[in-house]
């Protein structure tokens, strides 16, 4: 019985990695993806802290880009959406949408750095919701409530648009 115990701690020893350059396993993680991250956070503190650092984020964007093609978004059977490749359209993978509201609903408003905009409209047509939704790890936020809310569409105003997208200058997103 003992002799097992020593055996199995002598392989799991050789099983654990030696210490490695912080930067190399920076540039390890900054090439999986999304969902290998999410669940790599929980593998120690420091790992968690990384993945949770905005300039680890943008050097996983960064990655991101440098070796994508693209995909296209588009609405399923009213449910869910899904991502296809941008040169061939083939299936990538398919999302739930977290929402507990009809999708038919929803609207996207636009979409950035791998976050979509959608707009929540209402009765009356006038009257919506905005959320922020990052379907790579399966969040959302609503939005605060715009000045202008109800007011998307009046004869007085004219048609009133939605824009969403990043602001380098702050480094923060933003609908206008």
């Amino acid at each position: 019985m003992e002799e097992n115990l020593k055996r199995y701690r002598r392989g799991r020893m050789a099983m654990t990695l030696p210490d490695m350059p912080h930067d190399i396993v920076i540039n390890i993680l900054s090439r999986l993806p999304v969902k290998s991250l999410m669940r790599f956070r929980c593998v120690c503190k420091s790992w968690h802290a990384l993945v949770s650092d905005p300039n680890f984020v943008d050097m996983h964007l960064n990655q991101t880009y440098a070796n994508n093609k693209g995909y296209v978004l588009m609405s399923d059977d009213g449910d869910n959406f899904s991502f296809h490749c941008g040169e061939t359209f083939v299936l990538h993978r398919r999302l739930e949408v977290p929402f507990k509201i009809p999708f038919e609903r929803f609207m996207v408003e636009g979409y950035c750095n791998g976050l979509i905009c959608l707009r929540y409209r209402r009765i009356p047509i006038y009257d919506s919701d905005m959320y922020l939704w990052n379907p790579s790890i399966r969040k959302f936020k609503v939005l605060p409530e715009s000045k202008f809310r109800g007011r998307r569409s009046t004869p007085k105003l004219g048609k009133m648009f939605t824009v969403f997208g990043f602001c380098p200058q702050i480094n923060d997103y933003r609908v206008v």
